[in-house]
């Protein structure tokens, strides 16, 4: 009852007057999340007026939680995000034309559970595993979402879609929920100090391995390895997973040569790892296919046991495809035996 009163209010004129911050959890052990919509909604407010705003309106879309923080995530990385551009951002036409599938789209995700979204992740994390966030949709110029504070107070932006459904919405969300929780709890704490005795590529190489969490992400959002992980993107997706050996491949050529020394260039390193993840690239494609594999062989268990170990990972992928590849037409490529002793014996104490 309260919650439809509140969204009456919105759609009235005494929206103009009342300050709401509408904010819906979900909350259990080890579990806090909030969706905090306060922007969006000041912000369809001044669009559902025509652009016939007060300086009252506008306040409310600067003063939101969610704009505040977006504001200083911009600028934490050298970018321009002023108030003056915000609003000539959203008199503009093309904003003004979207104002009804923005507040549809907006009232739909507000009914998604954020308790699935929750579920989806945590089944995939260790027991000890917590989730504190916050999410924000948010209407802004860039058309991107992510995660920010991680370490502080974590909070995931979703750009507000038209085009993205609830269910959509609910993978990404359990997607970042994924990373917000397997940060609590993997890689082991020890692993820093292991760290920091190694060469400084070898621990850029370290470091990089765990964005395969990106296609481990991926698998507990879609729900399990019979789930189809890209409903939107099929095409793409078919392409990136006909390519898995030759990326596989590649790679493994790529991470062998900084063990060895060949390439020491710590920008070029890291340069070269970004490349890697595209809209749906290699750490998504080869991690996927990597996490249903050893949970198709080994069960979820050593999958979350194999992620949260990066001197493992490779070694239980191998054995894991070794076993596939017996009865199977379709052969998965392997790592090197080289990669997969290198790596396991940087990281011995």
């Amino acid at each position: 009852m309260m919650l439809s009163m509140m969204l009456s209010m919105a759609r009235s004129s005494t929206f103009a007057l009342v300050l709401i911050s509408l904010r819906l959890y979900a909350q259990s052990p080890g579990l806090q999340i909030v969706m905090d919509t306060a922007q969006p909604e000041a912000a369809l407010a001044i669009l559902e007026k025509g652009g016939d705003a007060r300086n009252a309106d506008w306040q409310r879309v600067f003063t939101s939680e969610g704009y505040v923080r977006l504001k200083r995530r911009e600028e934490s990385m050298a970018r321009s995000f002023t108030d003056s551009d915000f609003k000539k951002f959203l008199l503009t036409r093309e904003m003004r034309a979207q104002t009804l599938s923005l507040r549809a789209i907006l009232d739909d995700w507000k009914q998604a559970s954020l308790q699935q979204a929750a579920a989806l992740a945590f089944a995939y994390l260790p027991p000890n595993a917590t989730i504190h966030a916050t999410i924000y949709p948010v209407i802004k110029p860039a058309a991107n979402s992510f995660v920010f504070e991680t370490g502080s107070n974590p909070a995931i932006f979703l750009y507000l879609d038209p085009h993205r459904s609830q269910a959509k919405f609910i993978n990404t969300v359990a997607h970042e929920l994924h990373h917000i929780g397997f940060a609590t709890s993997c890689p082991p704490p020890a692993l820093e100090s292991k760290w920091s005795a190694l060469p400084i590529p070898i621990r850029d190489l370290h470091r990089w391995i765990g964005a395969y969490g990106e296609g481990f992400a991926m698998l507990a959002a879609a729900g399990g390895v019979t789930a189809d992980p890209q409903p939107a993107d099929r095409d793409e997706w078919k392409e990136e997973m006909d390519h898995f050996n030759e990326e596989l491949s590649s790679q493994n050529q790529f991470f062998v040569q900084i063990l060895e020394g060949k390439i020491t260039d710590s920008v070029g390193i890291n340069d070269k790892m970004a490349t890697y993840f595209g809209n749906q690239g290699l750490w998504y494609a080869v991690g996927w296919r990597m996490a249903v594999t050893i949970e198709e062989v080994f069960g979820r268990d050593r999958l979350i046991q194999a992620m949260c170990s990066h001197d493992s990972l490779f070694a239980t992928y191998n054995q894991a495809a070794k076993n596939h590849n017996r009865n199977a037409a379709s052969k998965l490529a392997l790592w090197s035996e080289k990669l997969v002793q290198g790596i396991s014996m940087a990281q011995s104490p």
